[in-house]
């Protein structure tokens, strides 16, 4: 999901982040089938507030902030079976790896340079920071 968790009012960004969130939940969602929703957190799930993805966009001023409701539907909450730990990761090492790969091949049909740094913290909503520049 993309900033912002806080309002239903569009990002400045909103039109990049839903650019990279289609590539990534394509690829998420090819990994195993499993569907994914997407779109600024507060539409997409519900509102919330002090959201690391919102501070690390509008404080920090990293562009490509996003948060990621993983596996389940419910059922397990943060807690899931054993049986559903490797697949969740290769989901999201797969919609990760796909938004990074993207970046890349745009900023060098730019002709620019581009320098990527991924981090990944893991909380009961992982974040997700995808910084570049070129």
């Amino acid at each position: 999901m993309t900033p912002h968790g806080y309002t239903t009012l569009k990002a400045p960004h909103f039109k990049e982040h839903m650019e990279l969130l289609t590539v990534a939940v394509t690829a998420v969602e090819a990994a195993h089938g499993m569907p994914y929703r997407y779109g600024p957190s507060a539409q997409t799930l519900y509102a919330t507030s002090g959201s690391a993805s919102d501070w690390v966009y509008d404080v920090a001023g990293v562009k490509n902030s996003f948060s990621l409701e993983l596996r389940d539907r419910g059922r397990f909450g943060f807690l899931l079976p054993r049986t559903e730990i490797i697949p969740t990761s290769e989901e999201t090492w797969a919609g990760v790896s796909a938004v990074i790969s993207h970046l890349q091949a745009k900023e060098k049909n730019k002709g620019s340079k581009m320098t990527t740094t991924s981090t990944i913290t893991t909380t009961p909503t992982s974040s997700v920071n995808v910084t570049y520049s070129s």
